[in-house]
């Protein structure tokens, strides 16, 4: 699946960060990864029994699952040669709390949008290519030109009330939001710093 942040600009964004280790006492940890005298794209891991919190450039996340996050977040064999490092769906279960500089997880994207009425009226048309043109022209005037990505609540209440002839949009509508570039970002994050730590404390 494709991320509005990938790895490769995470691991750009953290190519020149450093390890920093303030706290090791078993899981209660306060870890550190930023660029030698600079703040940009800094943050911190802080663990205690039951919870992990990230903070810094994209945000305050806490997340709760088990004793020792750092176990729950770094999976067998987890490196950043594998395609499926992360897990959007099912970690965001354990989100407890977002600061209001992080954040949201998901959010409304307008060409998702668009494919997922497009796909809906094509297929209740599929063989009437008329009508099927005359809807999507209605659907443009009616629905498309309302399109705001800060307003998604607008478009949705005109695709609600959106009728032609016998058609409309009264079934269930799939989704037309995606993980957030932040959200996605802290979960690159957390992997990689604990990566980064293991790796240090082999080291020693």
């Amino acid at each position: 699946m494709e991320y509005q942040c990938t790895k490769e600009r995470f691991l750009n964004d953290v190519k020149d960060h450093e390890l920093t280790i303030f706290k090791d006492e078993g899981i209660y940890r306060h870890i550190r990864l930023s660029r030698p005298g600079s703040s940009v794209y800094r943050f911190d891991l802080l663990t205690w029994p039951g919870y992990l919190c990230v903070t810094g450039d994209m945000g305050c996340w806490t997340f709760s699952r088990t004793e020792d996050m750092f176990e729950f977040f770094i999976m067998d064999e987890t490196d950043f040669n594998k395609s499926n490092i992360i897990n959007p769906h099912y970690w965001e279960e354990k989100i407890q709390s977002i600061s209001r500089f992080g954040g949201p997880v998901k959010e409304f994207n307008e060409e998702l949008f668009r494919e997922n009425v497009k796909n809906i009226v094509e297929r209740y048309y599929e063989d009437n290519e008329e009508k099927k043109i005359e809807c999507l022209e209605e659907v443009e005037d009616s629905i498309f030109r309302y399109i705001d990505d800060n307003h998604p609540a607008i478009v949705y209440d005109k695709l609600y009330y959106f009728e032609f002839e016998d058609f409309n949009f009264s079934s269930e509508f799939p989704s037309s939001e995606v993980y957030t570039l932040y959200y996605i970002w802290i979960l690159y994050a957390i992997v990689w710093g604990i990566l980064e730590y293991n790796k240090a404390k082999e080291v020693k």
